[in-house]
């Protein structure tokens, strides 16, 4: 059915695939565990301090992502309008030498 090149690029494209997929899923699964609300149990005095005290720290770590995130954010922004500006400069540029008369060669 298939010759060997072929099974051999079909066993790359499916390892690459399997790769991408097992990577997006531990991401996502990192991002869900710093995400997700902290259960409170109030057994006792000293779990309970336990769990203030690590419920504060995730909280921490929730703004300090955020805040990541959002400057994260702002500078793709600025990498857009910047990509942006100067291939509108790009494109006037080749737009004027495409124009420009071509002197003969000969």
């Amino acid at each position: 059915m298939f010759s060997k090149g072929e099974n051999r690029k079909m066993g790359r494209i499916q390892s690459k695939l399997l790769f991408a997929l097992v990577l997006y899923g531990a991401g996502f699964a990192t991002a869900m565990y710093l995400v997700a609300p902290v259960e409170e149990s109030e057994t006792g005095q000293k779990q309970a301090a336990s769990m203030t005290t690590q419920s504060l720290s995730r909280q921490q770590i929730r703004e300090h992502l955020l805040a990541a995130s959002c400057k994260l954010r702002l500078g793709m922004n600025k990498l857009v309008s910047f990509a942006e500006e100067q291939s509108g400069r790009v494109a006037e540029y080749v737009r004027q030498k495409w124009n420009e008369p071509q002197p003969d060669a000969g």
